[in-house]
């Protein structure tokens, strides 16, 4: 088990603003940001990862991370700070270790605490399932097969900008298969 804490208070942070008093050079530009210091700025977060193994063959992990962002300036959250984020992994190792299996489980909490000065909006909750089975034939050839986002979810990450002037977000990609082979020479 290992559980990491730190804490921060920074000074002159950098971060910048939307300046809508200021017309954009180009009809095509997004928007005007200017960049700013902030003065102070508090960073307070941990991450929590027990590892265990089940058997001789099977093992899991868990983990939780999590960052508080303050502009202490202003009172207002830090812009760009991800949400609470869980991510549980089960993983195999069968036959001398040539058949690797692994199943991946990812929930990132809702990000509310937004900075409305950096133009940030609040992001839903999501939650993914991912696969992978890995084979090493010898030492020359292995092969991977992944399925990612098995359940199909439409979502998007926190730090997934959207475009100015339009509330649509920039969604992550569906479910997708992808298979590697890889020759060691």
């Amino acid at each position: 088990m290992q559980l990491t804490g730190f804490a921060s208070l920074i000074n002159d942070y950098i971060s910048s603003e939307i300046r809508d008093d200021i017309p954009p050079k180009m009809p095509s530009a997004p928007g005007v940001r200017q960049y700013t210091n902030i003065k102070q700025a508090q960073l307070i977060g941990f991450e929590a990862v027990y590892l265990q193994k089940l058997t001789a063959r099977l093992q899991h992990r868990l983990s939780l991370a999590y960052t508080h962002g303050e502009n202490k300036d202003s009172n207002e959250p830090l812009a760009e700070i991800p949400p609470l984020d869980f991510r549980y992994v089960l993983s195999g190792r069968y036959f001398n270790n040539r058949l690797r299996p692994q199943l991946n489980l990812r929930h990132a909490w809702q990000q509310k605490r937004v900075a409305l000065s950096y133009g940030e909006s609040s992001t839903p909750a999501f939650t993914l399932l991912d696969a992978s089975i890995n084979y090493q034939f010898n030492k020359f050839i292995e092969s991977n097969l992944a399925i990612h986002n098995i359940l199909d979810k439409t979502y998007y990450e926190h730090l997934s900008r959207s475009v100015k002037g339009s509330s649509e977000a920039i969604y992550a990609p569906g479910r997708s298969f992808v298979f590697t082979l890889v020759v060691y020479l």
